[in-house]
């Protein structure tokens, strides 16, 4: 019983620290840059090159383009490659071939657009998270071609709003998913955006829940495992967590560092919260710490960190502006 009492008090703690973001330290801000891009949306992991120099691709959430960016030790930008991957996506799921009528602007529209989430694997592969879909679409090394379409689906989350027909289109919102950590044994670790906030580990049908640590985070150099190597496979959901005391702070991003410690970023509450404990039995994601972003970082929408624990966070921005920013702990 003694025991009992002494992890309750604790998790309260704990939430009501997550809670107090007001009393959080506020992220010191090291570079401030502006991409030529707007609704900046996800980052793929920073690598660090021989040169010293920092590399980072970035995708945006209105149409089909990579931005591949180089910076230099001292946070300058060195340049910038914009990928364009519409005619990939296009010859995969278009059935109109040019935006004829509204009927094919739409459609076409809706297939270009949403990208929301960003990873690389050790093989080069792009793992793109579309929210409308619910789908993370994998891509070769060049982004010339749609290899693989991995589903899930939060509907039969314990947290799922119940399905009500007058208000579906809310129902439908509250299931989007915005950001995802690739993990080993072909799991992903993806977020549910709000109401509430959850984080999920999908995994094929019949495997087991790794939860979330240094042994279950995939490599920079391994590769995703992907269901029989199929051009579509459904992943289904093995564990979820709440995320304490988050009230009504939605989630932006998800990232994690190669020690297997998940930081949370949310839009509307302007912060990153540190997990370090995902334990496959667990129901609730208890932060350890939390930091408030920079008032210069407007709409934060995707980040990623370094291995300086830096985090490197965009903007979704549709007006020019800075939309990429390196903050730090104090």
């Amino acid at each position: 019983m003694t025991i009992l009492v002494v992890a309750s008090i604790a998790i309260l703690a704990s939430k009501s620290r997550s809670n107090d973001l007001g009393q959080a330290p506020r992220l010191k801000t090291l570079a401030t840059l502006h991409i030529e891009a707007s609704e900046l949306s996800g980052l793929s992991a920073v690598k660090k090159s021989a040169d010293g120099s920092y590399l980072v691709s970035i995708v945006g959430d209105g149409s089909p383009q990579v931005i591949e960016v180089s910076l230099d030790e001292q946070l300058k930008l060195q340049s910038s490659n914009v990928v364009d991957f519409t005619k990939a996506v296009d010859e995969r799921f278009a059935l109109c071939h040019a935006e004829i009528g509204p009927g094919c602007k739409d459609a076409l529209k809706m297939i270009r657009a949403q990208w929301e989430a960003f990873a690389i694997d050790g093989r080069g592969r792009n793992f793109l998270l579309q929210e409308s879909s619910h789908a993370i679409i994998v891509m070769n090394s060049s982004m010339s071609d749609v290899q693989n379409v991995v589903n899930f689906d939060f509907s039969k989350s314990k947290f799922a709003p119940s399905r009500d027909s007058k208000k579906q289109k809310k129902v439908d919102d509250d299931l989007s998913a915005e950001g995802f950590v690739l993990l080993r044994n072909g799991h992903i670790l993806i977020a549910k955006e709000k109401n509430p906030a959850v984080l999920g580990e999908f995994g094929p049908a019949g495997s087991k829940a790794l939860g979330i640590n240094k042994d279950t985070i995939l490599g920079d150099n391994e590769v995703f495992e992907i269901q029989g190597n199929a051009e579509r496979s459904s992943l289904v959901l093995l564990a979820e967590w709440r995320i304490a005391g988050h009230g009504k702070c939605d989630v932006a991003d998800l990232t994690a560092d190669k020690s297997g410690v998940v930081y949370v970023l949310s839009e509307n509450c302007r912060s990153i919260q540190k997990i370090d404990r995902l334990v496959p039995d667990g129901e609730v994601a208890v932060p350890v710490n939390q930091w408030r972003l920079p008032k210069s970082v407007r709409n934060p929408e995707g980040f990623s960190i370094d291995e300086l624990n830096r985090f490197w966070v965009v903007s979704d921005l549709k007006e020019r502006g800075n939309n990429l920013f390196i903050v730090a702990p104090q």
